[in-house]
């Protein structure tokens, strides 16, 4: 399956406020963004998701918008020692 058993995860973004997409692999990056060009969604994640640029990201912990994976992992890695 193109989402490796993680199907559910991108499916309830439509109808959720906040998705846990921990259990999501890469592949469901993809997805997400997508999702997100229609709607604006909310997903909680534990690890560096590998989104394909471009993109625009908000991460909610420090309000800063991220267009790139570089400024994505830096980012991600601030929030987590911060928060960790």
């Amino acid at each position: 399956s193109p989402l490796q058993g993680s199907s559910k995860p991108p499916l309830e973004v439509v109808v959720c406020d906040l998705v846990n997409a921990s259990s999501c692999g890469n592949n469901c990056a993809k997805w997400i963004l997508e999702i997100g060009k229609i709607q604006d969604i909310t997903i909680r994640l534990g690890y560096e998701m590998e989104f394909e640029e471009p993109f625009e990201i908000c991460i909610k912990n420090s309000g800063k918008v991220v267009h790139s994976y570089v400024d994505f992992l830096k980012e991600f890695q601030e929030v987590e020692i911060f928060e960790g």
